[in-house]
């Protein structure tokens, strides 16, 4: 990996005057600074678990994945990022936008705050729409080549013709569908300022098309990643490819996605495997030789197209000049995706490609940090960067040992929470819209997700109207990830909960009716409340 390092100092040292300088050489000879901006390579993975990172203590030893220890090796990894919204659409939104969630200027998102009575509910509503302003297209506004390939779940886009779920994809008519959808997405994404896309699923995968291509193909996205880049090789502008894969999401059981159709794409079948990464059927015994749960062959499947990336940029001699940045969308840990616990909010990311000593940093830091850092790497002016509530990571890059904030703020459904200190402040407050719901509405909203879900093939376990609504405040019961959050947490419907994370990690014993708590729980209901003051809708007595 040593082509990819460089010196940190003089990586980052021309950033306060919107250069990037990476010919050390050439400064100390007190030669002009060559003007080299750098390519940014943005990996998103979907529903990673810590489990499936080595560089964590859950995770050591567990898997086969050296380009990506590699990477976390020489680079900056971040002990403590944090998601602001644990499911997949908002917190891509607030990696795209540097802003929070709540903040969607959609009008389905006003829509669903408008029947919420003026309270606001990140889910999956949360999309970038034609006009709003965000990283690729102030990017691409100041001279970048922008791209993205695989999952997008946050840009807005035409909608796509429904293929019945038991389709032939072999169908010419099924064929031509498929093809058309995937040119629409493409082109929606272009007018959303990305200058290339390929290999698009424009959401999870059972949406995509029919039950015969219900699988993942990471060989396609790469593929799509690696056409981009040699693109962006030959292109005299820097390059930013935003990379979304769609594993470890389901569908497919744990070391089970890679056994898919190689075919099966939202396009359609593919005429022949694509050969752009090691074959998938070499896996299992190199899990074995390795020592290594079969479960882990799905991350050393990733890893594969981490490495074939990794090789092109070598392979054309841009590596030097690239940043990689990774980060996993939020936690799925006992399964609390969808809450704003620890296993859902807490994640994992990485940058790569800004100094040469590798480093770990515990400052607290989240998502929307992520738009602001990468373009004052790619030495935007700030004066053109759009409003953001991130702030950018380069100090934690440069070495400096502060804290960019005092705390953490995090939304989800109809739940707020703060970090501050080592402490966690989290309040759950339902509008009368649930509190005073009719046993008719709440049996019509069960039966709606039962039959959206059988379409798919998934049958719906809960059958009683009168359960009660989960954090996010769908429907009675909550769905699969809720019930094992209910069953983890004692004190799920507590309205108000203050843990203390570095005693109870695992936030079982709320303390908010501890007296000795009293003051570090009014001090942390202060922090949510100042928080909650700058954004849109209210949130029971914090903001009426």
């Amino acid at each position: 990996m040593s082509q990819f390092k460089q010196s940190r100092r003089s990586f980052l040292r021309t950033i306060g005057v919107g250069a990037l300088c990476l010919t050390a050489g050439r400064a100390r000879a007190k030669q002009p600074p060559e003007v080299r901006r750098p390519n940014v390579i943005f990996i998103i993975t979907d529903d990673q678990k810590r489990t499936e990172f080595n560089a964590t203590p859950e995770g050591k030893g567990k898997n086969l994945s050296p380009n990506l220890d590699a990477l976390i090796a020489g680079g900056t990894w971040f002990t403590q990022m944090y998601s602001v919204s644990s499911v997949c659409t908002p917190t891509r939104y607030n990696c795209m936008t540097g802003t929070y969630a709540s903040r969607c200027p959609s009008k389905t998102f006003a829509r669903g705050a408008r029947k919420n009575l003026g309270q606001t509910s990140v889910q999956w509503n949360t999309y970038i729409d034609f006009d709003t302003p965000h990283l690729v297209r102030t990017l691409q506004s100041a001279g970048y080549f922008t791209g993205i390939v695989g999952k997008s779940h946050t840009h807005a886009l035409r909608k796509h013709t429904k293929i019945p779920w038991g389709a032939d994809p072999t169908d010419p008519a099924t064929d031509r569908i498929l093809k058309k959808n995937q040119t629409d997405a493409c082109d929606d994404l272009r007018k959303h300022g990305f200058d290339y896309a390929a290999s698009i699923y424009h959401g999870n995968i059972p949406t995509q098309a029919c039950k015969a291509l219900n699988f993942h193909n990471t060989d396609w996205i790469v593929k799509g990643a690696l056409d981009f880049i040699e693109a962006g090789a030959k292109n005299t502008k820097p390059f930013f490819l935003h990379l979304a894969t769609t594993i470890t999401h389901g569908p497919g059981g744990s070391g089970k996605r890679y056994t898919g159709n190689p075919l099966a794409t939202p396009a359609g079948l593919l005429k022949a495997p694509l050969t752009v990464m090691p074959s998938r059927d070499t896996i299992p015994k190199r899990l074995k030789t390795a020592g290594i749960n079969a479960k882990a062959a799905d991350i050393l499947w990733l890893d594969d197209g981490l490495g074939a990336i990794l090789k092109k940029l070598r392979d054309l001699k841009i590596a030097d000049n690239t940043v990689i940045i990774l980060f996993n969308d939020h936690g799925t840990d006992r399964g609390e995706k969808g809450s704003l616990y620890q296993g859902g909010a807490r994640s994992e990311g990485l940058i790569y490609g800004t100094g040469e000593n590798a480093q770990r940093t515990s400052r607290l830091v989240q998502n929307i940090d992520f738009a602001p850092t990468i373009l004052e790497l790619c030495g935007v002016a700030k004066s053109d960067w759009p409003k953001m509530d991130g702030v950018s990571l380069v100090p934690l890059l440069s070495g400096v040992d502060k804290p960019i904030r005092k705390s953490l703020y995090f939304e989800i459904g109809d739940s707020r929470a703060v970090i501050k200190d080592g402490w966690k402040y989290l309040a759950v407050r339902h509008t009368d819209r649930i509190n005073k719901m009719s046993f008719e509405e709440r049996k019509r909203l069960l039966n709606a997700t039962t039959r959206n879900h059988a379409k798919v093939g998934k049958k719906w376990k809960v059958t009683d109207p009168n359960a009660p609504f989960a954090h996010m405040g769908n429907y009675p019961g909550g769905n699969d990830g809720d019930q094992r959050c209910i069953a983890a947490k004692p004190h799920y419907y507590d309205p108000d909960q203050l843990y203390d994370l570095v005693k109870d990690p695992y936030e079982k014993k709320n303390l908010a009716k501890a007296p000795k708590h009293a003051k570090r729980l009014a001090d942390l209901k202060k922090e949510l409340t100042a928080h909650l003051k700058n954004l849109p809708g209210g949130f029971g007595e914090f903001k009426p």
